[in-house]
């Protein structure tokens, strides 16, 4: 069947195949059914072009199946499919999230995901959360590091929708009978579930690309360091700050980096420069000239903030980085 088109509503229930089956670069319309079919030996759907409504329900394969670089539409389904040894599905694309159970923990051996593309261009439902967990479970367990991660990044997606769908849904006033107070901390939690998924996801993607660039996050920590040495300034002493620049660059440096302040030689110097004043202090009716340093607390405050800032973003680069060396 190598390069052979079939059409739309063709059934291959309960059909058995030999030996060496190619279905090569073949192309298939909608609603093909290969429900309860059995593959005796080797199947092979390289590079095969699918239509919609495409059905693997229950199916046997004997052997080793091999659906490399091929194409599949929407409402795909290999639910209760009994595979024989490996599942090939490297550089496969998906335009919605195909439906895929498993016999047992043992069964995710033998799944290759390597290279292969999901999409979430069809209704999303509770069903789609669940089987994109299913396929990141085998993703993590044959070591697909890459596609893991990004059907992580579906997984929060889908499920952010399903929580602006819930809040849709959800009664505008109170149902005949029902008290308000239950009413109003339900509308609390949906909306909060929804800001929550919403915030947190957008704020990972234009940080780091979901943990897939190490550039977002270094640009963010540069831009950090600029926008936190204008607000050291705009706090500053004005009339003295011209003389003060290099120290207070310092100053907000060593806030940028864990362990900056110890790391940083002339952080000392810089805090006493900028923050020191002279007095007098007697000793036994000795006068001495100190240097007295305190660090006003709105420093010390916005010290704090950025230095979290900056601890999450420089583990954002690490997070790219490692991800960059344990894909390639």
């Amino acid at each position: 069947f190598i390069k052979a088109t079939f059409g739309t509503n063709i059934n291959f229930i309960k059909a058995t195949f030999g030996t060496n089956i190619n279905f090569i670069k073949a192309t298939f319309g909608t609603n093909i059914n290969f429900i309860k079919a059995t593959f005796d030996n080797l199947i092979n759907f390289r590079e095969a072009t699918f239509g919609n409504d495409i059905d693997f329900i229950e199916a046997t394969f004997g052997n080793d199946i091999d659906f490399s670089e091929a194409t599949f539409g929407n409402e795909i389904y290999f639910s209760g499919l009994k595979k024989g040894y490996n599942f090939d599905l490297s550089g496969t694309t998906f335009y919605s999230i195909p439906a895929l159970t498993l016999q047992s923990e043992d069964d995710k051996v033998g799944y290759n995901l390597t290279g292969s593309t999901f999409n979430l261009d069809t209704p999303i439902t509770s069903h789609t959360v669940s089987n994109l967990q299913v396929l990141k479970s085998i993703a993590d367990a044959t070591a697909s590091v890459n596609e893991s991660r990004d059907l992580f990044i579906l997984q929060r997606l889908a499920e952010r929708t399903l929580h602006w769908e819930a809040l849709k849904e959800h009664p505008l006033k109170p149902k005949l009978g029902q008290k308000k107070m239950p009413w109003i901390k339900s509308l609390i939690t949906h909306f909060s579930r929804s800001m929550q998924s919403t915030v947190l996801t957008s704020v990972f993607w234009l940080i780091a690309d979901f943990g897939r660039s190490a550039l977002y996050p270094l640009l963010w920590w540069i831009g950090s360091v600029v926008g936190f040495k204008f607000i050291n300034e705009w706090m500053y002493d004005k009339p003295i700050l011209v003389n003060r620049q290099g120290d207070l660059l310092d100053y907000t440096l060593s806030n940028s980096i864990p362990f900056g302040k110890l790391l940083n030689p002339d952080f000392e110097q810089a805090v006493r420069d900028l923050f020191g004043r002279y007095q007098t202090v007697y000793v036994d009716g000795i006068a001495h000239v100190v240097n007295v340093v305190e660090i006003p607390l709105k420093f010390h405050l916005v010290g704090m903030l950025q230095s979290v800032i900056s601890i999450i973003l420089l583990f954002l680069i690490g997070l790219a980085i490692r991800n960059f060396f344990k894909i390639s």
